[in-house]
């Protein structure tokens, strides 16, 4: 509380001094600072959003320029963390969309090359939007050995 302080003040009749103690006044709550995601990078979004805001036209100071750009900035970049799984289910969406073509009796090549790319693309949103990560051969090889190791057993 480094902005309070105490005044003592005279005892007067008693044998105790009355105190004055002034707080510090309490700044309002500002929420929490603004932290960048990296993985925001990676929406394909990402470039368009921050170039839409750079490009606005903002009056003032260059110091309130940049400030009401980020500050603008910073709420588009939130919009595009809200729901991760809104893309997944676009994708889905669209291949099953795709798929269903597909059977109906579209069989070109160019269509058949697009499906395998959407379908790889879908699975990867889906891993991201569930927090799974692809494992390597290296983490599959200490896995088993956590569990052989839990289990007391040796390989």
């Amino acid at each position: 509380m480094g902005d309070s302080y105490a005044h003592f003040h005279p005892p007067g009749i008693s044998d105790h001094s009355p105190i004055t103690i002034q707080m510090r006044n309490k700044q309002q709550y500002r929420g929490r600072p603004f932290k960048f995601l990296n993985y925001w990078t990676e929406d394909e979004m990402f470039l368009r959003v921050v170039s839409q805001e750079w490009d606005k036209k903002n009056l003032g100071s260059p110091l309130i320029f940049i400030h009401t750009k980020l500050k603008c900035l910073k709420e588009r970049l939130k919009e595009l963390s809200r729901r991760p799984d809104l893309r997944a289910t676009e994708l889905r969406s669209r291949l099953h969309l795709l798929q269903q073509a597909i059977q109906g009796g579209e069989v070109d090549p160019e269509i058949l090359q697009h499906e395998r790319q959407l379908r790889k693309h879908t699975l990867n949103r889906n891993r991201e939007s569930s927090g799974l990560k692809r494992v390597t051969p290296t983490q599959l090889s200490s896995i088993g050995l956590l569990r052989c190791g839990n289990l007391g057993t040796t390989w």
